[in-house]
């Protein structure tokens, strides 16, 4: 449960920017399914956002999508359709890919940290 606080205190910090790359990817057609990973060890997957030397947050957040996740076998293609149903509105909750040395998990956090969120 920790870990889900660090990550709510470091949203806090990179949300606005997060939510902007949303919507980027959104109006440019680059996908209808962006996702964010937070981890604390990099990983081969997406575009750097912020590390904790930039942004003061204790993950690293890196930008991707769920064609990308399908391509690198982080989702199987097979598995997709049942991820889509569960995807929330990228204009409202941004889907971060939380991944931790021990397991990986999706969570689904408001832009406004008001709001509740979900996994």
């Amino acid at each position: 449960m920790e870990i889900l606080n660090y990550l709510k205190k470091d949203f806090e910090k990179v949300g606005e920017i997060i939510e902007t790359i949303s919507i980027e990817m959104l109006s440019n057609s680059i996908s209808r399914y962006p996702i964010f990973i937070a981890t604390i060890m990099d990983v081969e997957i997406g575009i750097h956002i912020a590390n904790p030397q930039n942004s003061g947050t204790h993950f690293i957040f890196k930008a991707t999508f769920l064609e990308e996740l399908i391509k690198k076998g982080v989702i199987e293609k097979e598995r997709s359709t049942d991820f889509k149903l569960t995807f929330k509105d990228p204009q409202n909750k941004a889907c971060v890919l939380l991944i931790t040395p021990k397991d990986y998990q999706f969570i689904f956090l408001p832009y406004d940290l008001n709001d509740s969120y979900s996994n």
